[in-house]
């Protein structure tokens, strides 16, 4: 048995009951406690605090304390070190985390999925999105899904990135796919899926000097006129490690910054300057496709970079059949943009 965390707050909540001796080879079963204790050191384990943990269990921080104890008891081994306020597992804690998480889930889901086959509750699915994604790469997966779960109700929240996270991190949807860089910072509670890539796009006029300019560098660039994603999105942040990396940030013309940038993709808005952003390779082919018609040219910048686009749902958390039927149904098709 491990000696109690020196440093815990919570080590003067109380002292555990002395623990029996019991028959070599003997099981100790804690029958209904066992999985409240798995519940919540899972919990503890999403959130990196006592606190936050029990909050979220609406159960107070003495007993969340206690049920954690009881587990490495149970075990013999240490499952959680705190590091100031913050909690961290320990190489066992990890272990058991692995084994405890899906088994948590799937017992959290049991409650939906009966309500669910009984018609109890009515079925929804919440998707915190894109608006690239929800026109383009989403389109094909939402037909299928809605051919095959017709008594679910789908509710599409649109948004850049960072929104898509804040609301998936909140619980206001099931589901959220955007855009990631890898470079910013993501909430340790979420768990993400790799889908594919948006390639960085140059879109002009046919008139613009670009035109003659095979392979348009960061200096060559930053003499135009430039319309750019908003700042602070996936690709502006992209796009400004670029020009930052030639020694240009600072010399840019920008004369449109737009959360949705490929909006101005037309002959109207760029005749104030040439568009920078990213975008699904399926609109890309789409904007080639008509450029003899609207007199715009576009073509990927495969130098420039790529921004990674994932499918992401809460850590630890139950998701519904239909949540996990229209993920499949995304996954599946994630091939179709590479961004190669």
């Amino acid at each position: 048995m491990i000696p109690p965390f020196e440093t815990a707050p919570e080590a003067s909540f109380g002292t555990p009951a002395p623990k029996r001796m019991k028959p070599e080879g003997a099981r100790h079963y804690f029958k209904e406690l066992r999985f409240r204790q798995l519940r919540a050191f899972c919990q503890t384990a999403h959130t990196g605090s006592f606190s936050a943990a029990a909050d979220e269990l609406s159960i107070s921080r003495p007993a969340l304390w206690n049920q954690v104890r009881s587990l490495e008891s149970e075990f013999n081994v240490q499952l959680i070190r705190l590091r100031g306020r913050r909690v961290e597992l320990t190489d066992d804690g990890q272990l058991l985390f692995d084994l405890a998480a899906p088994v948590v889930e799937a017992f959290d889901a049991i409650v939906d999925l009966f309500a669910e086959r009984h018609r109890k509750t009515p079925r929804t699915l919440a998707i915190a999105t894109t608006a690239s994604l929800l026109n383009n790469e989403l389109r094909k997966p939402l037909d299928e899904f809605k051919k095959s779960h017709t008594d679910v109700c789908l509710r599409f929240v649109e948004g850049p990135s960072r929104e898509c996270v804040r609301r998936l991190e909140a619980g206001v949807v099931d589901l959220a796919m955007f855009g990631y860089l890898g470079s910013e910072t993501m909430p340790q509670r979420l768990h993400l899926i790799p889908m594919g890539r948006y390639p960085v796009i140059l879109v002009h006029a046919k008139d613009n000097p670009l035109i003659n300019v095979r392979r348009p560098d960061a200096r060559v660039l930053a003499k135009q006129n430039l319309i750019l994603p908003a700042p602070d999105t996936g690709a502006r942040l992209l796009l400004d490690g670029f020009f930052s990396k030639a020694g240009v940030l600072g010399k840019l013309h920008i004369v449109i910054e737009a959360e949705n940038a490929i909006q101005f993709a037309n002959r109207r808005a760029l005749s104030l300057g040439a568009l920078l952003t990213t975008t699904s390779p399926m609109r890309l082919a789409e904007l080639q496709s008509q450029s003899s018609k609207t007199g715009i040219v576009a073509r990927a910048l495969p130098s420039v970079g790529f921004e990674q686009i994932h499918c992401a749902r809460r850590a630890g958390h139950s998701l519904s059949p239909a949540a996990m039927a229209f993920m499949k149904l995304v996954l599946d098709d994630a091939g179709s943009f590479s961004g190669q």
